[in-house]
């Protein structure tokens, strides 16, 4: 597992696809920028992250190799051994999780699509690692799509995994090296071939049951966090009509007092935390007849 390809080279793609290059691994890296392309050979990074610019330097043209165009990702797709979707997702509101069932994954779909046209140029056993946060049941629903339009069974002809990043913008590579990372996978070779990947790096490798579960397991995580901010911010605007110090209260609480990590007011999220916990409620809804049907 020398080879690796990322699809979506983002504030999340980036990072991770420099990381493992600067790892001796053989990267390369597609995104639908076309100008992030020339920026990337002419070693200019798209945004700030500590140690970007440096890990983009010491690997372009090295180990690091930024494709012009979908073409140039069918030329390599026969040498590659996994590839990263590392693309961004929509984001979903009340409204949208009440009028949809399930989000939508066309786009999804439409890559893998141009991944498995006939004649494939997929390597026999090739790993498909998704990083981006989906809604329960995607990567399910994935498998099915793959293998039904395509005549091929996932364990055989490539392998399926879900393994949810956790990275924070302005810690991401740091965050990538040393994090544990969660990986949910159908068989024992996609788990092996994968921890062989990721053991390159620091941070104990979690299995879980199956993607579903590390699908669970990345909705819990960010939807928990974004209920301890919205919490803080509503206990502030609370002592804030009572007039009251939130800080002083949050200070006097949490002192000496393990059971309490009262965070502090402030803005709740990113990007991320403002719209895992929608992508969470597709799950929800979809049991909401059962509920009913129990009580």
């Amino acid at each position: 597992m020398t080879t690796l390809l990322f699809i979506g080279l983002g504030r999340i793609g980036l990072p991770q696809s420099l990381v493992f290059a600067k790892k001796g691994f053989q990267v390369f890296g597609y995104d639908h920028d076309t100008r992030l392309h020339q920026d990337l050979l002419d070693k200019k990074t798209p945004f700030y992250e500590p140690m970007l610019a440096e890990y983009l330097h010491s690997t372009v043209n090295n180990t690091f190799h930024p494709l012009a165009d979908w073409e140039c990702v069918l030329v390599q797709l026969s040498s590659v051994d996994a590839i990263f979707f590392t693309l961004g997702t929509s984001a979903p509101d009340s409204q949208l999780c009440l009028e949809e069932k399930e989000l939508n994954l066309d786009t999804i779909q439409k890559v893998l699509g141009e991944l498995f046209q006939k004649p494939c140029q997929l390597k026999k056993g090739v790993t498909l690692i998704f990083r981006t946060t989906l809604p329960l049941g995607s990567i399910d629903r994935l498998k099915h799509f793959i293998e039904t339009e395509y005549d091929v069974i996932e364990g055989e002809a490539f392998n399926l995994a879900f393994v949810p990043e956790r990275l924070v913008e302005g810690q991401a590579i740091r965050e990538e090296e040393t994090l544990p990372k969660i990986v949910g996978t159908y068989n024992e070779h996609a788990f092996s071939q994968i921890k062989n990947i990721f053991d390159k790096l620091s941070g104990k490798i979690i299995r879980v049951t199956d993607p579903r579960t590390a699908e669970f397991c990345k909705l819990t995580d960010n939807s928990f966090r974004n209920t301890l901010f919205a919490f803080a911010n509503e206990i502030a605007m609370h002592a804030s009509e009572n007039k009251i110090d939130i800080m002083e209260v949050i200070n006097a609480v949490n002192t000496d007092y393990s059971r309490n990590t009262i965070q502090k007011p402030g803005f709740v999220s990113g990007y991320c935390l403002g719209k895992d916990p929608y992508i969470f409620e597709y799950g929800f809804n979809q049991s909401m007849p059962e509920r009913n049907k129990l009580c």
